[in-house]
């Protein structure tokens, strides 16, 4: 004779909401909307020549081409120095003109920068130097000087080598800092600057900048409407 089967208690289940929703991929939302807006801006640099602006202004100064034609057997040193800040005139498109006119201030949070190499360049140069650097604008234009530094990347040009992937994340307290948007240009101390170096020799007769680094900028900014948090302080008395 079969026995009795045993009775199994149920137990209660608890219905927790925040579970619930990060299981469902529910959409979170901020107590204020208005205060921040994530943009990213982007830009596509293709200099010729000098870059446009001075080191003093604590902007970019250097090269990204050959400058004029060169012969064979001709010397080539690329050597430019960008500041890493939306304030820097060599990095401006419109989507930050028009944001930075609607918020009061901004910050970066990181930095991408695609650097592409021209086929000339590649065939007569073998190495390129990156280097970060804070409150530092000169340009680098000695290969010693650059390895010196421990932080220097050096990487290997080639045919397979067109482009080269440059990240940079402002994690510090002092680049979380948020940049007023009165201001027009970055403050050189407190500035993260890429150092780009690029050595070789001309294979054959190169043409007036054909020999060049052209570089696609993306700018990861979270602007900030910072009337919700300064505005005019009320009177107890």
């Amino acid at each position: 004779m079969a026995g009795k089967p045993k009775a199994t208690r149920t137990r209660k289940t608890v219905y927790n909401k925040a579970k619930s929703r990060r299981k469902t991929f529910g959409e979170t939302t901020s107590k204020y909307k208005s205060d921040h807006q994530d943009k990213v801006c982007s830009c596509f640099i293709e200099q010729n020549g000098a870059i446009v602006g001075s080191a003093g202004n604590g902007q970019s100064s250097g090269t990204l081409s050959n400058v004029g034609p060169l012969v064979d057997g001709a010397p080539i040193s690329l050597g430019a120095c960008i500041a890493l800040d939306a304030r820097n005139g060599l990095l401006a498109n419109p989507s930050h003109s028009a944001y930075k006119g609607l918020f009061n201030e901004w910050n970066t949070n990181a930095i991408y920068i695609d650097l592409l190499f021209t086929k000339d360049l590649r065939d007569s140069c073998d190495q390129v130097f990156l280097l970060v650097e804070r409150g530092n604008h000169t340009v680098i234009t000695d290969i010693n000087q650059m390895v010196s530094d421990v932080n220097a990347k050096m990487y290997q040009l080639g045919n397979n080598t067109q482009k080269l992937t440059f990240k940079h994340v402002f994690g510090t307290t002092q680049d979380k800092i948020n940049k007023l948007s009165s201001s027009t240009e970055p403050v050189v101390s407190d500035t993260m600057y890429l150092k780009i170096l690029c050595k070789g020799k001309a294979q054959g007769a190169i043409g007036d900048a054909e020999a060049s680094i052209k570089m696609r900028v993306k700018m990861y900014n979270k602007y900030r409407d910072m009337r919700v948090l300064t505005g005019d302080s009320i009177s107890l008395n």
